[in-house]
């Protein structure tokens, strides 16, 4: 005989203590339509995970990570879900067995470089070490000082190196704007002269 069971589910964290043989398929329905997992709703039931996975099958239900688990085991590297912030779009397969939103996945990507590029501006200086340029850390660049030494570009490539090598790496560079950079690398100027012409530039006109 199944037992009947009132369930609320009051504002902060959810908490459902259940205690029936057979619960209605609504109140699974409705837990998996807030994108719960199977271990957040056997948290908020009270249950075992076991049994979560039974009555979700039972009633054919199915949480959103049992899918991409199912799914990642058919081998396939692309699928079609719906994210939260983009929509219907492309899951990618990660090395962990679960699905991935792509475009998620990518934009967190530029948002790890930008910051770890901007870390590296940072402690160079934040500036053109020969004209003192800084409005733009995209118009800076790493300029090595002896090309022999150079084990790798730091270009945006290259960002996806640990922290330790870029550091390294940097080291062996002078942080110049977009115009000085391109002067050096053509050879119209060293870095000592325009260091020097700048100071010059700079100098108060005598009365």
């Amino acid at each position: 005989m199944l037992h009947e069971q009132t369930f609320a589910f009051p504002s902060g964290p959810t908490r459902i203590v259940a205690a029936m043989a057979a619960p209605a398929r609504q109140v699974l329905a409705d837990l998996v339509d807030r994108e719960m997992t199977v271990a957040q709703i056997a948290s908020t039931l009270g249950w075992s995970l076991k049994r979560v996975r039974y009555w979700l099958g039972r009633h054919g239900l199915e949480t959103n990570d049992w899918t991409a688990k199912r799914t990642a085991s058919s081998g396939d590297r692309e699928v079609t879900r719906t994210c939260k912030a983009h929509g219907p779009t492309k899951f990618v397969l990660e090395g962990r067995g679960y699905y991935r939103c792509g475009r998620c996945r990518q934009e967190r990507v530029v948002a790890s470089r930008r910051r770890t590029r901007r870390r590296l501006v940072d402690e160079a200086g934040g500036r053109c070490a020969i004209c003192g340029y800084s409005r733009c850390v995209g118009a800076l660049a790493f300029h090595h000082v002896d090309p022999s030494e150079k084990e790798f570009g730091l270009s945006w490539r290259g960002l996806t190196r640990s922290f330790e090598d870029l550091r390294k790496e940097a080291s062996k560079c002078l942080l110049l704007c977009s115009n000085c950079h391109a002067e050096v690398e053509a050879g119209m100027i060293s870095v000592a002269e325009r260091r020097s012409q700048i100071s010059l530039s700079s100098e108060p006109v005598a009365e």
